[in-house]
């Protein structure tokens, strides 16, 4: 931030929020931007007419890189020790996977709650008089 002469005084709670400014401003310019690329799939068992959603999870071993293996400040792999497919790795990796035969590993549940919508005290008056 070049526009912020030294000689300029601010009060306490200027230079505080001042502070914080640069500093994220210098964080956002050391970001790096990545692209990476996950497979999907919609599979189905022989003539069932139900899919399911597959991804894919791993190649030859290794974890294929997702959202969570960057670190949100700075862009960069949090572990190494994950595949980032490109572009084309990806491309072939769907070539390659169209042509054969999956196999399904392990089944995960995930249990999946809504919660309640919000209290509406319009709801409420309009219950209220509703009863009278």
């Amino acid at each position: 931030m070049n526009f912020v002469s030294t000689n300029l005084s601010a009060g306490r709670v200027q230079s505080a929020a001042v502070k914080m400014i640069v500093d994220q401003d210098r964080l956002r310019a050391k970001f790096i931007s990545t692209n990476y690329f996950d497979l999907k799939a919609d599979l189905r068992k022989g003539n069932s007419k139900e899919n399911f959603n597959a991804t894919l999870v791993k190649v030859d071993g290794l974890k294929v890189a997702s959202s969570n293996d960057f670190d949100s400040k700075t862009g960069e792999l949090k572990n190494k020790d994950v595949l980032l497919l490109t572009e084309s790795q990806s491309d072939e990796l769907v070539k390659e996977l169209k042509s054969g035969n999956w196999i399904v590993t392990d089944i995960k549940k995930k249990p999946r709650t809504s919660n309640p919508k919000p209290l509406s005290q319009q709801a409420l008056f309009n219950k209220k008089h509703q009863e009278n």
